[in-house]
């Protein structure tokens, strides 16, 4: 029983992980596309 309860435990775990590195991820690459945006528009002028 314990040992279930464990395993639930690590399963909802990577999960969190798992989203968290998914929303880190979009926001870097919106981050950089604007950076690259900003620069193309800065260098353009």
């Amino acid at each position: 029983m314990i040992l279930k309860r464990n395993d639930d435990f690590m399963l909802v775990l990577a999960v969190i992980l798992y989203k968290f590195m998914e929303i880190c991820y979009h926001s870097c690459k919106s981050l950089v596309v604007s950076d690259r945006i900003f620069i193309r528009e800065h260098y353009h002028q």
